[in-house]
This record gives C-alpha cells, sequence and structure tokens, in this order.
C-alpha cells in the first residue's frame, strides 16, 4: 500500500501536473474577473487614491480608514506611472493573485492534494475575486510561512513587517508568526537574535502610528459604546471561532476541515511537544488580538478567515518540522473531501459569475448618458462609492445627510462611522428632515436622488411600508420615481439602486 502511495505522490507531484493545475485556477480566476464590478469598499480605494494626489494628503485620508494602508500607498506609487481605474487595479490585483497561486503550486513544499483543497475554499475564491488588500495578506502569510520552513535568516522578519502593514487584522496575525519565529529559534539555539527584530519592531511602530485617528474622528470615539458583557463578548467570539473554521458555509467543511487540522497537530504533539504548544499559543494569542480588535472597531464579523489562513500556516510548519507524511488512512479521508470541495467550487464560480457584486456600473452609465448635467445626492452616503467610480464626467457628488460635496464616503469620521451612519431602508420621517437640511440652491436645480440599498426595501414610513414613486415628502418637496437597477441577491454586497428625481411642488393660489 505504502508504494501505491509513493506512485501517487510522484505522479501528483510531477511538473507537468503542477503546470495543468496551475492553468486550471488561472482560467477561472480570469473568467471570473473579465467583468467584475467594484462594489463600494472596493471603490473606495480607487477614489481615495485619485483624489489624494498629494501624498500627505493621501496619509491624512488614511486616517478616516482606521486601518493600515500599504494596498493604498502602493496603488498611490503606481498611479504617477498609469491610471488608477477598476481595470487597472484589477489587473495589478490579478498578477498578485498568479504569483500567490504559482508559490503556492511550485514553491511550497506540502503535498498536492492539501493545495487544491485550500484553493477551493470559498473565502478564498472571494479573495480572488474581490479587489481588496486581502489577497496581499494570503501572500505575505505564504512567504512566512516558506521562509520560516527553509530556515530564512531575515526574510521572514520582512514579510512579517510587510504583512502588519496591509491591514488592522493582519497586525495580530504577524505578531503570532513573529512570537513563533522568536521562541522556536530560541528553543532551537537558546538565544535571541535581537537584530533581525528591529525590522518588525520599526514595522509595528509605524502600524500603530497608521492607526492614531485624526482629531474629529477622535471626538466622534467617544460616542462609540461597546458591548463588553460576558454575553456580547460570548457571541463577538462564537462568530469569530464559526468563520474561521468555515462553519457557516458547507456541511462537509464543517467537519472536515477542523478534522484534517486536529489530526496534524495530534501527530506534532507526539513528535514535538514544544513546537506544537508553541504554534497553539501563538494562535491564541493572535485569536484573542483578533477579538480585541472585533469587539472594539466592527459590528460584525469581519476578515475571520485569516485567522484560518494563520492557522493553516502553523499546520504547514509543523507539518514540515515533525516531518510527517500520508498514509492510507489520510488519504481515505482526503479524497471525499476534495470531490466534495470540487462541487463547491462550481456551485461558488456559478454565483460570481451570475450574480455581480454591484449593478453600480449600469447606473453609472445611465446617469452619464441621460443626466450628465445633474447634480446627484446619494443617501446613504456609505453606498455611493461604486456609482462614483464609473462616472465619467468625475463629478463631485453630495452628500444627502452630511449636506456637503465630497469624493468618497469618508468611513470613519464622527458623523460618519461604522457605528452611527445610517443605514437602509431609511423611515420616510428621516429622509425628509435630511431632504429640508439640503440648501434651496441644490433643490432648485431639480437634482437626481439615488437611493442605494444592500436589501429589498429602499425607504419606509413609519408602519414600515415600502415607498417606491411619486411620494410628497412634506409641503414643498416631492419625489418623481425614474428608474430602479435591481441586481441579483444570492450575496449580501450586492446592491440595489433606485433612481428619484426632487421637484419643488406647485404652490396653490391661496397661497
Amino acid at each position: 500500500m505504502r508504494q501505491n502511495i509513493n506512485k501517487i505522490e510522484k505522479i501528483t507531484e510531477s511538473i507537468w501536473v503542477k503546470y495543468f493545475i496551475f492553468s486550471i485556477f488561472i482560467f477561472i480566476i480570469a473568467y471570473l474577473k473579465f467583468d467584475h464590478i467594484f462594489e463600494r469598499d472596493e471603490s473606495q480605494i480607487v477614489l481615495i487614491v485619485n483624489h489624494n494626489r498629494n501624498f500627505f494628503d493621501l496619509i491624512k485620508a488614511l486616517g478616516y480608514e482606521g486601518t493600515t494602508g500599504l494596498w493604498h500607498v502602493s496603488l498611490w506609487i503606481l498611479s504617477c506611472i498609469f491610471p488608477i481605474t477598476p481595470d487597472s487595479v484589477s489587473i495589478i490585483h490579478g498578477i498578485i493573485i498568479v504569483t500567490f497561486i504559482y508559490l503556492l503550486i511550485f514553491r511550497t513544499d506540502i503535498p498536492i492534494i492539501y493545495k487544491l483543497i485550500f484553493l477551493m475554499l470559498p473565502n478564498v475564491l472571494w479573495n480572488f475575486i474581490y479587489v481588496r488588500q486581502y489577497i496581499l495578506a494570503m501572500l505575505f502569510i505564504l512567504l512566512i510561512i516558506n521562509s520560516i520552513i527553509k530556515n530564512k535568516k531575515i526574510m521572514p522578519y520582512v514579510w512579517i513587517t510587510l504583512l502588519m502593514q496591509v491591514h488592522v487584522t493582519t497586525i495580530p496575525v504577524a505578531l503570532s508568526f513573529l512570537l513563533f519565529l522568536v521562541v522556536s529559534k530560541f528553543i532551537k539555539t537558546k538565544k535571541i537574535e535581537f537584530t533581525p527584530l528591529i525590522v518588525p519592531v520599526i514595522g509595528f511602530s509605524l502600524a500603530v502610528m497608521q492607526l492614531l485617528p485624526p482629531s474629529d474622528l477622535a471626538a466622534g470615539l467617544k460616542e462609540w459604546h461597546f458591548n463588553t458583557s460576558l454575553y456580547g463578548i460570548s457571541v463577538h467570539f462564537d462568530k469569530i471561532i464559526g468563520d474561521m473554521l468555515l462553519m457557516n458555509d458547507y456541511t462537509l467543511q464543517i467537519i472536515s476541515i477542523p478534522a484534517l487540522i486536529s489530526i496534524i497537530l495530534f501527530f506534532s504533539f507526539k513528535k514535538n511537544r514544544q513546537i506544537t504548544l508553541l504554534a497553539i499559543l501563538s494562535l491564541l494569542i493572535s485569536f484573542c488580538a483578533f477579538a480585541f480588535i472585533r469587539i472594539t472597531k466592527y459590528l460584525c464579523p469581519h476578515h475571520a478567515y485569516l485567522l484560518l489562513y494563520t492557522l493553516l500556516g502553523f499546520v504547514i510548519i509543523l507539518w514540515k518540522k515533525t516531518e510527517q507524511s500520508f498514509n492510507k488512512i489520510t488519504y481515505l479521508f482526503l479524497i471525499p473531501v476534495f470531490i466534495y470541495s470540487v462541487y463547491i467550487y462550481r456551485v461558488k464560480i456559478a454565483d460570481y459569475k451570475y450574480a455581480p457584486f454591484s449593478y453600480a456600473k449600469e447606473l453609472a452609465i445611465f446617469l452619464d448618458e441621460n443626466y450628465s448635467d445633474k447634480t446627484v445626492l446619494i443617501a446613504p452616503e456609505t453606498l455611493y462609492n461604486s456609482v462614483r467610480v464609473y462616472r465619467n464626467n468625475n463629478s463631485l457628488v453630495f452628500s444627502l445627510g452630511r449636506n456637503e460635496y465630497s469624493n468618497y464616503t469618508v468611513w470613519n469620521h464622527a458623523c460618519v462611522d461604522h457605528v452611527l451612519y445610517t443605514i437602509l431602508p431609511i423611515k420616510q420621517e428621516n429622509l425628509t428632515l435630511d431632504l429640508n437640511m439640503v440648501p434651496d440652491s441644490i433643490i432648485d436645480q431639480e437634482p437626481l436622488l439615488i437611493m442605494g440599498s444592500e436589501i429589498t426595501n429602499i425607504f419606509i414610513d413609519d408602519e414600515g411600508n415600502e415607498i417606491r414613486k411619486d411620494v410628497d415628502l412634506n409641503d414643498k418637496i416631492k419625489l418623481e420615481f425614474i428608474r430602479s437597477f435591481e441586481g441579483n441577491t444570492i450575496k449580501y454586497i450586492t446592491e440595489e439602486f433606485i433612481v428619484f428625481q426632487i421637484k419643488r411642488k406647485k404652490q396653490s393660489l391661496t397661497q
């Protein structure tokens, strides 16, 4: 049986099999990214880069993003060479994906079936399609893993430092790898090398500096309220664990991924207790830091899959450090998981292809063709980036609720942060209040009002009834329904838009 397994491993590890697998995944990614439309978060980065041409203005703008800005700064530098548009950013993102897949398939020394199962995880495919900085996190985590396995002296510290600059949630991930690296070397050599630590210490200091809030944001943060009760914290932990172990996805993965990890950790513990316990401790510290960020910063589970990648990274390191190998039981376990993963992968491909992330481009083209000279109001502000980024005239948009012109959403502004900003559906009374605060000089232009949404109802009256068209909001203003752009709601980030024209009501003769 061992000979048969060796033959299978020899075939699957051949260079031509790897090239074939690499080509298949590149084709799938290109197929899905070809007509990908940016949604609000993807568009936000493009708008920030394009509307802050001075580097110091860019750094100031990043202060409101509440995260580290390696992706933003990299795009800003590249914008000096070529225009930053959704298409160009997608190409840059695609190049990073190709690099990641190449390094995983050709340069990471683990069995090919592990690589395939990982590449077919739903959140991995999502990060390949979703044009954000998280692909950088995946790349740097992989580079950290490979450099630790190969006992590189300096490069692990460099990749850890760069990982800190990707996002606020990658900081604890980077620190967990740093802890593992330093302590594992100490266990082996009985001494700590302080010189290489200079790089991540500087990187951590830089990351912390980027997270310091501007003065007006600091004032707004004083109004935040956190649920720090035992129940509130338990809910956060439950969400993080569920997302980390894919327990919100598909049945077999709920069982297979934790089981697979547990098997490897069990054999690692038998061979080297110290290094296994160190990996578990490093992950637990990262988990607690991640939970702290979630409790204090976000209302919903964000990026918990990064902890899964961290866990899998430690599993790979332990696999190599303890020199584990496959046996027939492992294959009997992995092959059904692989077959099921192929099925789920096919389902997710169909989801991403036929349920676009956004219908903003369609709306932007409609506005450019029919209302290019019209003033546009957006409600709520957090949903208009994806329309703005596709407008040809690149005009300013009046932000309803903040009552000012703006080029992009200031996410964490004291009046538009993750906790305090208005989400849909909007009550009629709130919309009336916002419209009453719009200057008469803008209302007189009969502007367009774009209501963007991630849910079915656009705005509702006091009884909860949906309001769609020809609605009198008060004694001066009425809404004239123009068109609805309704998307498929398979994925939660799919947007819908409804366009109204604001008109003043004709005054009666008695008035």
